[in-house]
């Protein structure tokens, strides 16, 4: 019998931002994104992503962080992300996850949160 090997790369893979804007653009409608303006307020947009994500794509609790960022999109800077998910993680909200970095694309290696402190890639969240 053979075995079958299931990668974390095979995850169906949501549309990103630019084609969701190429999109809205194209039909002609007005984009509007509401800014997160507060940590407090990105906690409860991630924790909301988290378990909408989880549900609707099965994750088996381990969101994807790439997914998580794809999702909340522009609302908040990709430096902002990276900081207010850090504090996520010290307050033990979430806790972060590491894969291997040969199976990642450049786009989710990208998307996915590095600790400069501990010099750590992270994949994926599961709340705790």
């Amino acid at each position: 019998f053979g075995r079958i090997v299931i990668t974390f790369s095979a995850i169906h893979k949501l549309p990103t931002v630019q084609r969701l804007k190429a999109e809205l653009k194209n039909q002609g409608q007005q984009e509007t994104i509401n800014k997160i303006s507060s940590y407090e307020e990105f906690k409860e947009v991630v924790l909301e992503a988290y378990e909408r994500l989880n549900y609707d794509y099965n994750y088996n609790s381990f969101v994807p962080i790439y997914v998580i960022r794809r999702d909340i999109g522009e609302r908040v800077t990709r430096s902002q992300f990276k900081e207010w998910m850090l504090k996520i993680r010290l307050e033990r909200v979430l806790s972060f996850y590491i894969r291997d970095n040969v199976s990642a694309t450049e786009e989710e290696i990208q998307d996915s949160i590095y600790d400069d402190n501990l010099g750590t890639q992270y994949f994926f969240a599961q709340k705790n």
